[in-house]
């Protein structure tokens, strides 16, 4: 009996100091701003086509969500100024590559992939989908 009360009280020693140690992480984490945009590595490209012109371009992922924090309470996406016509239309866009066409996420249609390309109606969530049910069925 003496050994099992011991084994209980190690068990909530530990526990405890688990505990103590995950809560002083999470604290340090959000003082000093780890986790934020600060912490994305450069080089990761997005892509933005222009709903005006039709323009396309890349954008550093930084430079991009940098941009969408500017108005976090807006109730849509912002448009970013186009660097061709300087209209206020450039969006976040996927290049399609298999055919290399560049278009708008339809990700509000429920009854499909949100990268489907309009052109070709190639989908990489789909393939991927796929490969992961057939790989689940082996």
């Amino acid at each position: 009996m003496e050994r099992e009360s011991k084994r209980k009280v190690i068990l909530v020693v530990v526990a405890a100091v688990c505990l103590a140690v995950a809560a002083v992480t999470m604290v340090s984490s959000l003082r000093d701003g780890s986790g934020g945009i600060e912490s994305l590595k450069s080089g990761v490209m997005f892509w933005m086509k222009c709903k005006d012109c039709g323009n396309e371009w890349q954008i550093d992922r930084k430079e991009y969500y940098s941009f969408m924090e500017k108005d976090p309470l807006i109730m849509r996406t912002p448009a970013m100024q186009c660097q061709n016509c300087k209209e206020e239309g450039g969006y976040l866009a996927h290049k399609c590559p298999k055919c290399d066409n560049m278009f708008f996420d339809h990700a509000y249609r429920a009854d499909d992939y949100g990268d489907r390309c309009p052109k070709c109606m190639h989908s990489e969530k789909e393939e991927a989908s796929i490969k992961q049910e057939e790989a689940s069925k082996k």
